[in-house]
């Protein structure tokens, strides 16, 4: 969230059902590593503010 709010998108629909978490497990030899990768999704009433954003154009996101 912090990443989309430092280039001006703002979800505006954010909870558990617009989350969705993946969680993999890696083994080597002798540890056992776990990684989580949380995706948000269902921009459809997110609003982004191109005029804060230069890298920001209507076509970039839409």
């Amino acid at each position: 969230m912090c990443y989309l709010h430092e280039i001006h998108i703002l979800h505006q629909d954010l909870r558990l059902k617009n989350i969705l978490l993946n969680i993999t497990k890696e083994e080597t030899m002798n540890e056992t590593t776990k990684y989580v990768v949380l995706k948000l999704i269902d921009f459809e009433v997110s609003k982004v503010d191109i005029r804060s954003n230069p890298k920001a154009t209507k076509n970039d996101y839409f």
